[in-house]
C-alpha cells in the first residue's frame, strides 16, 4: 500500500495549484488594466492550471508533486510582487484598502515592468510543461481529452455530497442521560458555589457534553457565559477572556496585572448568580489562579469545568464529586457507527456483507466517540462496497501501525488523508483558531475565499461554494456545529482539540501555517501563514526577514494591544503580500493609515 504521506503531499500540490489558479484568475479579472501581451502569457498558464486539476488525481509521484508545489508558489509571488512594484511606482500605497484596485483601474503603462513578468510567466509556464510532460510516469494521461469526463464526474461527485444528509455528532450520540444528570446537579440544591467536573480521556467528547449542558441551564443564571483554557494560554489570558465575556470589552487594562484581573472578575460577580463554563483546564496551577476570581456568594452560582485530568476535577472542589465519561461498550460503539456511516439506512441488517468489516474497524476505535464518528463519517461518503470498505479497513490498519501509542490518531489521520483536495487548505486552516473556540463561519468563508481555496463551480457564488465547503466538513465530523441561523445554514462552527492538533502538526510540517504561543519562534518563520494564540505580536514583526512572505496574518491573543497599534505602523514592510489580516482585540482598535500599504490584502 502506498504510503498516506505520499498521497498528503499530492494533495498539497493540487491546493497549491489551485490556489494559484485562483490568484491568476482574480488577476485576470481587473478588466480595465488590460494589455494583449499581458493577457497572453498569463491566460494560458492559468488554463493549463486549471485543466491538471481536473485530471490530476492519478499522480503518485512525490518528486513531481513537490514541483507542482514549488511553481503554484513561485506564480503566486511573482503576481505579488509585479502587484506591489506597479502601486509603489504610481504612489498607490498611500490610497487605502482599494489601492490594489486602483493600481489597475487607471492602467498599467510600466512597460518593462510588463516585460519582466511576461518573462517570469513564460519560464514558468515552461516549468510546469516540463512536469506535465512527465504525465505518463506517474498517472496523468491525456489532460484535454478527459477534462470533459473529469468535470462531469466531479459534478457527480459533488451533487452526491450534497444529498447525503448531514448528522452531527449529538445526533448520532445521545447524551439524553448524562445531560439529564448534569442539569440536576446545576439548578437546584446546594447554594453555596460548586464547581462540577467534567472529566475522562481525550476524544470522549467533553467538550460537546459540556455544550449539551450549558445549552439547557444557561437561561436559570443572571450571568452566563463559556472560556476556552487551552494549555497555551496564560491564567491572565482565560481571566481577561472572563471580563470580556461579561463586558464585551476590557476597557483600559492593558497594564492590569494578574492579581488587577482577579479583583475586578470577582468585582463584576459578585451579588450575581452566574454559571461560568471553563472548557480544558489542565493543571491544579491553572485552577488556584482563577479560583479567587469566582466569589461563593451563598446564591447557588456554579462553575463547569471539563479536563481530562481526573486529580484537577477532584481538587477544584473536593465535596463534589466528578462527573467521568466513560468509553462506549461494544454495542453502544456499533450503534454510533452505524448512525454515522449508514445515512440512508442506519440499520446494518440490509448490508450483512459489511457488518463484519464494520465491526473490525469500530473495534480499533477503542470505544471513543469521536475515532467512531469520524471514521463514519469516512464511510458516509463511500459507496456501500465490500471493496470500498476493505479498502478504508486496510488504510486504518496502516495508520494504526505507524501511531500505536495513541490510536485514534491514526484514525483521525485517515478522515484528513480521504479528504478531497480541494477541503484539504480549508480543514488545515482550522489550526490557526484557539482550542475549542466558535469559529464564525461567515467570516471563516471570507479568508477562504480571499486566500484563493474555494473553486468557482459554474455560474454558482462563491460563497455558496464555500458553504457546501463547510457542510461537506461537518457530515464527516471534521468540525462540529456550535449554531445554527434561522434558515438552516451553519452560523458558528468548531473543532475537537484532537483534530486541531493534528491540523497544527500537518500544516507546519506543509509549510502551509504556523501557530505561535507563548514561546517566541527561535528560526525563522517559513509558513505562508502565521497565527498567533497568545502573545506578542511584535516578536514576530522583529524577524522581518522571515515574515515578510506571509499570505495571512491572524492574531487571537489578548496581549499587546497597545504594542499591536505601534507594530501595525510597520505592517507595509513586514507583510507587503498579505492577502488576509485578522485582529481581535478588546477594546476598539482604529486602523492606521499604513493599512494601505497592504496592496495585495483582499
Amino acid at each position: 500500500m502506498e504510503a498516506p504521506e505520499g498521497r498528503e503531499t499530492e494533495r498539497m500540490a493540487k491546493s497549491a495549484a489551485q490556489s494559484a489558479a485562483e490568484t491568476l484568475t482574480y488577476f485576470l479579472r481587473q478588466k480595465d488594466f488590460y494589455l494583449p501581451h499581458v493577457d497572453r502569457c498569463v491566460m494560458p498558464l492559468r488554463n493549463e492550471l486549471k485543466a491538471l486539476l481536473k485530471d490530476v488525481d492519478g499522480m503518485r509521484g512525490y518528486n513531481e508533486s513537490v514541483q507542482l508545489i514549488e511553481v503554484a508558489n513561485n506564480i503566486k509571488n511573482v503576481i505579488d510582487s509585479f502587484i506591489f512594484k506597479i502601486a509603489e511606482q504610481r504612489g498607490a500605497t498611500s490610497a487605502g484598502l482599494m489601492s490594489y484596485q486602483s493600481t489597475f483601474n487607471s492602467g498599467i503603462k510600466d512597460i518593462p515592468a510588463i516585460e519582466d513578468l511576461g518573462k517570469k510567466i513564460f519560464d514558468l509556464k515552461r516549468r510546469l510543461d516540463e512536469i506535465l510532460s512527465n504525465r505518463s510516469q506517474y498517472g496523468i494521461h491525456n489532460i484535454q481529452a478527459r477534462g470533459e469526463a473529469s468535470t462531469s464526474s466531479n459534478q457527480s461527485q459533488i451533487q452526491r455530497e450534497k444529498r447525503a444528509p448531514i448528522v452531527a455528532e449529538a445526533e448520532v450520540f445521545s447524551f439524553e442521560d448524562e445531560t439529564r444528570t448534569l442539569v440536576e446537579r446545576l439548578i437546584p440544591g446546594d447554594m453555596r458555589r460548586v464547581v462540577i467536573s467534567i472529566t475522562g480521556i481525550r476524544g470522549t467528547s467533553k467538550t460537546t457534553l459540556a455544550k449539551e449542558v450549558y445549552h439547557h441551564v444557561r437561561k436559570s443564571f443572571g450571568v452566563r457565559f463559556w472560556v476556552n483554557a487551552p494549555q497555551e494560554y496564560l491564567v491572565r489570558d482565560i481571566l481577561l477572556a472572563c471580563i470580556i465575556s461579561i463586558c464585551r470589552w476590557r476597557g483600559s487594562m492593558e497594564s492590569d496585572s494578574e492579581e488587577d484581573l482577579r479583583r475586578k472578575l470577582s468585582w463584576y460577580l459578585e451579588r450575581m448568580r452566574y454559571l461560568v463554563v471553563i472548557d480544558g483546564i489542565w493543571s491544579r496551577e491553572a485552577w488556584d489562579g482563577l479560583v479567587t476570581a469566582f466569589p461563593d456568594c451563598e446564591n447557588g452560582s456554579r462553575v463547569l469545568l471539563t479536563t481530562h485530568n481526573e486529580e484537577v476535577a477532584k481538587y477544584a472542589d473536593t465535596q463534589s464529586t466528578p462527573h467521568k465519561l466513560h468509553i462506549l461498550n461494544e454495542n453502544e460503539s456499533w450503534t454510533l457507527f452505524c448512525k454515522k456511516a449508514l445515512l440512508e439506512n442506519p440499520s446494518p441488517a440490509c448490508l450483512p456483507n459489511l457488518e463484519e468489516l464494520g465491526r473490525r474497524m469500530v473495534a480499533k476505535c477503542g470505544g471513543l466517540p469521536l475515532a467512531i464518528t469520524v471514521l463514519g463519517g469516512v464511510l458516509s461518503r463511500k459507496e456501500k462496497s465490500v471493496y470500498k470498505w476493505e479498502k478504508v479497513l486496510r488504510s486504518v490498519e496502516w495508520w494504526l501501525h505507524q501511531s500505536e501509542e495513541d490510536a485514534i490518531l491514526g484514525i483521525l489521520a485517515l478522515s484528513y488523508d480521504d479528504l478531497p483536495y480541494y477541503l484539504k487548505p480549508c480543514s488545515l486552516y482550522f489550526g490557526a483558531f484557539l482550542e475549542h473556540s466558535e469559529i464564525c463561519v461567515d467570516e471563516l468563508i471570507r479568508i477562504c475565499i480571499a486566500e484563493g481555496f474555494v473553486q468557482r463551480r459554474g455560474e454558482k457564488e462563491m460563497e455558496d461554494v464555500a458553504e457546501d465547503y463547510v457542510e461537506e466538513l461537518i457530515s464527516r465530523s471534521m468540525i462540529q456545529v456550535a449554531e445554527r441561523k434561522s434558515n438552516g445554514m451553519v452560523k458558528k462552527c468548531w473543532i475537537h482539540d484532537q483534530l486541531r492538533d493534528l491540523a497544527i502538526s500537518k500544516a507546519e510540517s506543509e509549510r502551509f501555517l504556523y501557530v505561535y504561543g507563548n514561546k517566541a519562534p527561535t528560526s525563522s518563520i517559513m509558513a505562508d501563514r502565521l497565527a498567533m494564540t497568545s502573545g506578542d505580536i511584535s516578536n514576530c514583526i522583529s524577524l522581518n526577514s522571515s515574515t515578510a512572505h506571509l499570505r495571512s496574518l491572524l492574531d487571537f491573543s489578548y496581549e499587546g494591544d497597545l504594542r499591536r497599534k505601534l507594530a501595525l505602523n510597520t505592517l507595509g514592510g513586514s507583510f507587503k503580500f498579505l492577502r488576509v489580516l485578522h485582529l481581535e482585540s478588546g477594546t476598539p482598535l482604529r486602523v492606521p493609515d499604513e493599512i494601505g500599504d497592504l496592496i495585495c490584502l483582499r
